[in-house]
């Protein structure tokens, strides 16, 4: 038997018939009793999570299709027939991608279920990247487009400060809550979203540079650079003090 799990639920694939049992959290995807019957149908192999709910794939015959369930699912499931080479998730929405480059969303629209338009024509995604609210899409040419909520880091491609410069060279993303900083080819950083969940980079611009590598956490992020370094900074929540948000703030390591 595997196990997989959400925030809130859990799901497991059993042995034999490769079907699937669920609990936990009702809301969470700890119900699937929408889409019970093609869980219990089986055949299988592996389960996506999102925050709250779950995509079971199922391969037969060469066909592929995915079974999903719980929050943002709707009150039927949501069952897709395309085959995906792999599957990206925020809370409330996943994507699929394609083989050839193409990419499909669905969930909550108003969390970065639906792609807009200029985005469903897209061929040449190579990753998904998402916050809880917001997903951004790395393109072949180093382009990246973003769609779900706009201060979760949806706007890339709208903000003035940020849009000009996602256009090329782009090498990866990283994600916090609700801020993403992409990393360019020249080793240099830019960030969007929620200033309080660490898109303000401006205390720890200078340091950085020659970016190898970006963690980060649910308001903070630390870049591994060039040489050793270490730099980190931080969102401050609004409830923290000055000297609270000063002690989670930047800094060189």
């Amino acid at each position: 038997e595997e196990v997989f799990a959400n925030d809130r639920s859990f799901a497991v694939i059993m042995n034999g018939t490769r079907s699937i049992k669920t609990w936990g959290k009702k809301s969470g995807g700890g119900d699937s009793s929408s889409v019970s019957g093609a869980l219990d149908a089986g055949g299988f192999i592996t389960v996506f999570s999102s925050v709250y709910a779950f995509c079971a794939e199922r391969r037969s015959s060469g066909t592929a299709s995915l079974v999903c369930w719980g929050n943002g699912m709707g009150d039927n499931g949501i069952i897709r027939t395309t085959s995906y080479t792999t599957v990206f998730s925020n809370r409330y929405a996943f994507v699929g991608m394609q083989a050839s480059g193409a990419i499909e969303a669905w969930g909550s629209s108003s969390y970065g279920g639906a792609l807009p338009q200029s985005i469903a024509s897209v061929q040449s995604v190579t990753r998904v990247f998402s916050t809880m609210y917001a997903f951004a899409a790395l393109l072949t040419d180093g382009s990246l487009l973003c769609w779900g909520r706009d201060v979760y880091g949806g706007a890339c491609n709208k903000d003035p400060s940020v849009r000009d410069l996602v256009k090329a060279d782009v090498r990866f993303v990283a994600a916090s809550y609700s801020a993403m900083v992409a990393v360019k080819e020249n080793g240099k950083a830019v960030a969007w979203g929620d200033t309080t969940y660490g898109a303000r980079i401006s205390a720890v611009e200078d340091e950085l540079y020659g970016i190898v590598s970006i963690e980060s956490g649910d308001r903070q992020f630390a870049a591994l650079c060039e040489g050793g370094r270490v730099v980190q900074w931080s969102g401050c929540d609004p409830s923290w003090s000055d000297s609270g948000c000063k002690s989670h703030n930047a800094g060189v390591v």
